[in-house]
Formats: structure tokens, C-alpha cells, sequence
């Protein structure tokens, strides 16, 4: 085994999120990179990755759901811990975006954001899972409340992660 696919890579979790948002099997290499600003080599590299750390069927089209979820749940913010930096414009990530931002008061002075050039909101800067994140969050609205959610997941307190776990089991292996 190429010692390149044992362990995976913050981009592999990005490039699940988004097979996982499209219809099952019904999408190609190439849409993927588009859609996440990667190159076709990045995503094919880790389609692999996701195969060997066996999240992602043996013909590399459907993602293991609980799997997934799993490792993202327990696993995620040990293997990609969130770094914070100073105040920025960008893009609100965590408990600042949308999809939670509604069922927590927020204060002003607790805004987290992805840097990005084209946003339009200032807070603290947390450092995305993968270095396209904005642009491909900027593009898709489901991809952007998952990567926010896992946000969470990485940073949050403790009952915005046990909301977001909600959230993402309901999204990621459906209604119970």
C-alpha cells in the first residue's frame, strides 16, 4: 500500500461532504474539483484516502454514512483541531452561521468567520477545514451549513455541538 493513502487529509472530509450532497453515484471527477476549486488529481487522491479509511464504498461512488458520521462526530475535531486568529471580513462559520445562529443568542462580540475576500461580515477567524472552503461554501448552501456544523463541532460549547450533532446525524444518515 502507498504509504499517500493511510491517513487522510482535511480535504478528503470536504470532497466527502460533497459526494454525500449530490445524488448517489450520479457525479464525476471533474464536477467535483470544479465545485471545490480542487484539481481532478486532488479529488482522485482522495476518493483513495476515503476508500482505505474505509469511508467511501469499494468503487470509490458512495460514502459510508455512519461511518462518516462517526469519525466526523468523534474523531474531526482531534485530527483537524480549529485554530482562531485575529478579526477579519468573511464568511460566518459555527455557531455564527445561519443554520445555528437562529436558536442562539448571539454576541456581537462572538462572530466567527472563514476569511474570505467577498464576505460581508466581520469576527474572529477560524481557520477552514481546507483552504477552498469559502469559494466552494460560497457556491453550494448545503455544503456551507455542513462545514459550519462541523465547525461546531470543532469549537462549540457544549449544547451548540450536541444541537449540531442533530443537525448532521438528520443530514448525513437521515431520519431516524
Amino acid at each position: 500500500m502507498n504509504k499517500n493513502y493511510t491517513s487522510l487529509r482535511p480535504q478528503d472530509v470536504l470532497i466527502a461532504l460533497k459526494i454525500l450532497l449530490i445524488e448517489e453515484g450520479a457525479w464525476k471527477v471533474m464536477d467535483i474539483a470544479n465545485s471545490l476549486e480542487m484539481s481532478q488529481s486532488e479529488i482522485s487522491q482522495g476518493l483513495k484516502r476515503l476508500q482505505v479509511s474505509k469511508l467511501l464504498d469499494s468503487k470509490k461512488k458512495h460514502i459510508l454514512h455512519t461511518s462518516f458520521f462517526e469519525f466526523l462526530i468523534y474523531g474531526l475535531k482531534y485530527v483537524y483541531p480549529m485554530v482562531v486568529s485575529s478579526i477579519v471580513r468573511g464568511i460566518p462559520t459555527a455557531h455564527s452561521a445561519k443554520v445555528l445562529n437562529m436558536e442562539f443568542n448571539e454576541d456581537p462580540n462572538d462572530i466567527f468567520v472563514w476569511e474570505y475576500e467577498k464576505g460581508t461580515t466581520r469576527g474572529q477567524s477560524l481557520l477552514p477545514l481546507y483552504r477552498t472552503v469559502p469559494i466552494a461554501a460560497a457556491k453550494d448552501n448545503s455544503l456551507y451549513e455542513l462545514l459550519a456544523l462541523l465547525d461546531v463541532i470543532r469549537i462549540g460549547r457544549v449544547r451548540e455541538v450536541m444541537m449540531a450533532k442533530q443537525l448532521l446525524e438528520k443530514r448525513i444518515i437521515g431520519e431516524k
